[in-house]
Formats: structure tokens, sequence, C-alpha cells
């Protein structure tokens, strides 16, 4: 999907590194997890000409359309996965204990607080039990 509507926004994630160079056992320091979502706006006459296209390119590229009406927008197309991904990331920041935990994972990160492989796995294997 082309044209004067399409803007891409791009958002990069960065993390602590530990003393070898890795987010303890995931990425190394040339690593990093970006985020890239393409918005289409569209007008509703424009979507309704074209509903079959739209849809496949939504489920093929997860690029998302704001459905304009009389030049407002009214609505957005999506794809199912990232309609589910939203609804988790709800869900977990609806839990304030999730969120603790997240916030309290993210200043030890900033502290650079780090863990060898044999305290994860002990960590794990803890859980397990």
């Amino acid at each position: 999907m082309k044209g004067p509507g399409r803007s891409l926004c791009r958002h990069a994630a960065r993390r602590r590194f530990d003393d070898t160079g890795t987010l303890p056992g995931l990425l190394t320091k040339s690593a990093s997890m970006t985020t890239i979502v393409v918005m289409t706006t569209q007008s509703l006459a424009a979507v309704k000409a074209h509903f079959s296209q739209v849809i496949d390119e939504v489920a093929g590229t997860h690029e998302r359309v704001i459905v304009t009406k009389n030049g407002s927008p009214v609505a957005v197309i999506l794809a199912v996965e990232d309609y589910e991904s939203l609804m988790e990331t709800l869900e977990i920041l609806s839990d304030p204990a999730a969120v603790a935990q997240i916030r309290d994972a993210e200043a030890r990160m900033n502290e650079n607080e780090t863990f060898g492989e044999e305290d994860v796995r002990a960590a794990l294997a803890a859980r397990r039990r």
C-alpha cells in the first residue's frame, strides 16, 4: 500500500550487556531489537472498493490501516496476531505484580546487575519444583 497516508515509525530498544558482551544468554552487543510499524491511512470508500486486497496486505505484512470517514479516523484494521499481541500486553500491564517485576528487572539491568548461566539454571530449576 503506497500513498501519502503512509508513515513509518521505528522504535529500537537497547538493553544493558554484561562484561562478555551479551545480554545474558540472549543477544550480542551488536544485536538490538527493533519494532517497525507501518501504517497507512485510507478512506472508507477506498477500503470498501479494495477490501479483499486490504485484508490480504494487512494479514501478509502486518501493516495497519487507519480507515477514515469524512476525513476523520474511525477504525483500524490490523492482523489478528497483532491484535492478540496487543491484548496480551494489556493483560500484562493490568497486572500490578507483573508491572512491578518488569520495573524491578529494568532497574537491575540499569544497575548492570548480571547473572551467570549457573545462577539462571538454578533459578529455573527451583521454579520447576
